[in-house]
């Protein structure tokens, strides 16, 4: 992220979002076409499966146009996916195309605008690694299970979410929620690596996890 998309998105969206952005996009890398990758090419963590609609496709495809071996899955990256991917670090356009679309699809549907600070740092994180119902229901549970709270697991952060949190903070501290959170966060990428194809995810997840306790730890 350059100094200048940095200041622009200050002013559009604010801090909270600009601090989850930056270790959200540091995890999620560039492009990406693994055999093994269930949501097949993916842009810093956008699948073209599951969102095939997104504006950006299209200027990674005319991209793509120079590099033909890059449009079909690979085991092994062919050595051209560095010049790609420069290419498409400095299109400002697409950069912002980003930006937008997970803050409208993954930052707000998990609240995280309404939550803000470290808490949304690992809701957001959560929310685009594993999807935004999952990363819902994992605060909910989280909260059930370590706070002993009655919410209904629905994968909706909403105003009844927010007041438990709320409570549960206000009487248990707001470090101890972000822990739990994150040991749920890590049981979830545990169990989620055991599952066929995900295997050779278990380091990088882990590495996703020790990253994440550090960055929050302010």
């Amino acid at each position: 992220m350059t100094d200048n998309i940095k200041k622009k998105l200050l002013g559009k969206y604010g801090e909270n979002y600009v601090r989850c952005l930056i270790f959200t996009m540091s995890a999620e890398g560039s492009y990406s076409f693994r055999e093994v990758d269930k949501g097949l090419q993916t842009y810093k963590g956008i699948s073209r499966k599951w969102n095939p609609k997104w504006a950006g496709w299209n200027t990674i495809d005319k991209a793509l146009e120079k590099y033909p071996e890059l449009k079909i899955p690979y085991k092994k990256p062919p050595a051209s996916i560095h010049k790609l991917n420069f290419e498409l670090n400095v299109n400002e356009e697409l950069e912002y195309l980003i930006y937008d679309f997970y803050y409208e699809n993954y930052y707000k549907k998990v609240s995280a605008d309404r939550i803000g600070g470290k808490l949304a740092v690992v809701l957001f994180d959560m929310a685009v690694l594993s999807g935004y119902k999952r990363s819902g229901k994992t605060l909910q549970k989280c909260l059930n299970i370590h706070f002993k709270t009655d919410l209904v697991v629905d994968s909706q952060v909403g105003s009844g979410t927010l007041k438990v949190l709320n409570e549960v903070i206000g009487s248990k501290g707001l470090d101890l929620v972000v822990d739990k959170l994150i040991y749920e966060f890590k049981d979830n990428l545990i169990e989620a690596s055991k599952l066929e194809g995900n295997e050779e995810n278990y380091d990088g997840w882990m590495n996703r996890i020790t990253n994440i306790k550090k960055y929050v730890a302010y």
